[in-house]
């Protein structure tokens, strides 16, 4: 009996290592290495790849998991509709939080990608201040022209019936409230359809993932 369990021990610990090496490989290749010896064109003063958001030691949970950058707490963002007389939004999102503030760590602009909780024994926070430059990607304070963050699914059905059904195969939204965050058009790890998306977006697929038309 203990040589099964040590077998199993074993195969969970070799699935784990590989599952890590699986993404660290399709990040490798991506504008989310942001190592040292990477070729982007912005880069950080660590070489390890994974450690620009995740570190097995002292992560931040109530961000994401392990995770490790410190949160961009005090920054005050103009989200989606805000001071639009015109607007025809139903709701005021909230402050970006949770996985959409894990993005905003980087892409707001302000923020250094070498400000890290931990730098695997390296001194905190040295090197030089790289944020984010110039571009889409760059996202800033105003999330003015971004597809809304932080706003619930259940409440835009009251109000649009044209929204599908939060538990709908497909759509992908967070926490008990079934907020659109980032992540419901993103997948930071996975870059194969391009743009990190999270689906495959011909016909406008991944819209239609959430919206009827």
């Amino acid at each position: 009996m203990k040589k099964v369990t040590s077998i199993l021990v074993v195969v969970v610990a070799l699935l784990v290592v590989m599952t890590g090496m699986a993404l660290a490989s399709t990040i490798s290749n991506t504008k989310h290495n942001l190592s040292l010896t990477s070729n982007n064109t912005i880069s950080g003063d660590v070489q390890e790849v994974c450690i620009y958001c995740h570190t097995p030691h002292g992560g931040d949970q109530a961000v994401a998991p392990l995770w490790n950058r410190t949160n961009n707490i005090g920054r005050t963002f103009v989200t989606y509709g805000e001071g639009q007389s015109s607007s025809t939004y139903t709701q005021t999102p909230g402050q970006p939080s949770g996985v959409s503030m894990a993005c905003l760590s980087c892409h707001d602009g302000a923020s250094s990608i070498n400000t890290l909780l931990n730098k695997g024994g390296q001194p905190y926070n040295t090197g030089t201040d790289t944020k984010i430059p110039v571009g889409l990607a760059n996202l800033g304070v105003s999330l003015l022209n971004d597809h809304p963050i932080g706003v619930s699914v259940d409440n835009a059905i009251s109000h649009d019936n044209e929204i599908k059904t939060p538990t709908l195969a497909g759509v992908r939204v967070f926490g008990a409230n079934h907020t659109v965050e980032c992540a419901s058009c993103h997948n930071v790890h996975d870059n194969s359809r391009g743009l990190f998306l999270a689906a495959f977006n011909t016909n406008s697929d991944l819209c239609l993932a959430c919206h009827m038309k």
